[in-house]
């Protein structure tokens, strides 16, 4: 088996010199966006917004982005083109926002590490757990932060929810079920000819959410894969998922991109239950508690700060905003963010270990 790099300790171990960042805290943060597909169009607007960011450098390797970038960017010191190691010495940034297509990930962060720039970068952070663990190495030794942006832990009901069982109320906890469904028309087109797309693409979000909310991590994992008859993908748009996690914790998923009507929102519907209650959330309202007290059952909402059934898509950018916020504020103060990438394998690791499982038809223990 694989060495069982904790990078959990690494975590305590780095925090305090691991980044020693030379930014002046009233000077902005200079950017390069990677990649101006979906994804990076939404992120400009977002970089753009924040006054305390500069955005310098557009790196894409098609020629209509590239053109759309200069529209967008129209300022004199901005350098757009397809070379990224030319344009980080053309710009000099302090960080790269990587939202190029999965399989680009690994280069262009070991890239931009090695050229002395933070990362924040989409997921996952690789296709192999090797490779995720000679950016974590590399990060370290570059004293850079790496960090992924996993935007659904940004979600003011989730954090809610987190709060709520990481302050005990539910007591230890049992199990989180998650059931996802959805038939959504992708304008980007590489997740129907991508191998896993639903596992790769949507399932490491809400494996993510688990491991946030239950501060636990996957031993062992059972996984099924399939691909229903007028599925628009290659392959592996369903899948059926039971981890065993560490503290005593059960995960049983259900994900699919090839539902027919029933479709639940982005987050899936969820039941999280521990020795004192169970929570059910539909991923858009406010969850609902039902709490065992001296023998009786007390029925409760949890709220957060939005109200419940907000447009998706403010939800959504508010997520992205609350991950580049935690993302530049590390780098002011030189710590390491929750989500940054030695935490973020043990993600990267549930899923490559259920695709693993889905491929043997046997479970599997996680690698890390």
């Amino acid at each position: 088996g694989m060495a069982k790099l904790k990078y959990i300790n690494g975590k305590r171990k780095y925090s305090k010199n691991f980044i020693q960042s030379k930014i002046d805290m009233k000077k902005k943060i200079k950017f390069v966006l990677v990649g101006f597909g979906n994804m990076g169009r939404e992120w400009i607007e977002i970089l753009k917004q924040d006054r305390f960011i500069q955005v310098v450098g557009v790196v894409d390797i098609i020629d209509k982005n590239l053109a759309d970038a200069t529209k967008i960017l129209s300022s004199g010191t901005n350098a757009v083109g397809k070379n990224l190691q030319e344009i980080i010495r053309l710009t000099k940034p302090d960080a790269i926002l990587d939202t190029s297509p999965p399989f680009n990930h690994t280069k262009v962060t070991k890239t931009a590490l090695n050229m002395d720039c933070h990362v924040l970068g989409e997921k996952p952070m690789s296709h192999n757990i090797q490779e995720a663990e000679n950016l974590i190495k590399l990060s370290q030794m570059k004293n850079k932060i790496y960090m992924v942006n996993q935007n659904y832990r940004w979600h003011p009901m989730l954090q809610t929810i987190k709060k709520y069982i990481l302050n005990g109320e539910l007591g230890k906890m049992h199990t989180v079920s998650i059931n996802y469904s959805q038939n959504f028309n992708f304008r980007d087109t590489f997740r129907y000819t991508m191998d896993h797309p639903l596992l790769f693409d949507m399932a490491i979000h809400h494996f993510d959410l688990v491991r946030s909310i239950t501060d636990s991590n996957a031993k062992k994992v059972y996984c099924l894969e399939y691909n229903p008859s007028g599925s628009r993908f290659k392959n592996g748009s369903c899948a059926m998922t039971i981890f065993e996690m560490d503290k005593g914790v059960f995960f049983n998923y259900q994900g699919s991109w090839s539902d027919t009507g029933h479709n639940t929102s982005f987050m899936g519907t969820w039941k999280i239950t521990g020795e004192k209650g169970t929570i059910v959330w539909d991923g858009i309202d406010n969850p609902q508690v039902k709490l065992l007290r001296s023998n009786k059952i007390i029925t409760k909402q949890l709220k957060s700060r939005i109200k419940p059934n907000s447009n998706q898509k403010d939800i959504f950018l508010s997520e992205l905003k609350s991950s580049l916020n935690l993302f530049t504020n590390s780098i002011r103060r030189s710590v390491v963010p929750e989500a940054w990438c030695g935490d973020n394998i043990y993600t990267l690791s549930m899923v490559l270990s259920a695709i693993e499982s889905a491929e043997k038809r046997i479970p599997v223990y996680t690698t890390i």
